[in-house]
């Protein structure tokens, strides 16, 4: 047998309880597809990192953060735009 490496990819908004933003899901994309690439990587470990200042608590991801949400969806940050976002995994986040 050969022991291949885990690669751990760690939610960093602990504040928000790893609350995901528009660009999360594409980072994770290329994250996940360049994990996948990688023929010694056998495991990728999904976590978030905590314990949260508020209340010490812990959480993996709390879903999408609803303080960028707007009416229509939500708000991509300053200097993105809807255009700037790849269509092609824009809202892939339930095929990871």
């Amino acid at each position: 047998t050969r022991d291949l490496p885990t690669v751990r990819i760690a939610f960093n908004r602990p504040e928000v309880r790893n609350a995901f933003r528009p660009g999360t899901v594409d980072e994770l994309y290329r994250a996940m597809d360049h994990a996948r690439m990688t023929p010694d990587v056998a495991t990728v470990l999904l976590t978030g990192n905590g314990p949260s200042p508020k209340d010490g608590g812990h959480s993996f991801c709390s879903g999408g953060d609803q303080r960028i949400r707007g009416r229509d969806g939500y708000r991509y940050a300053d200097g993105e735009t809807q255009e700037t976002i790849d269509p092609a995994r824009a809202g892939r986040l339930h095929i990871l």
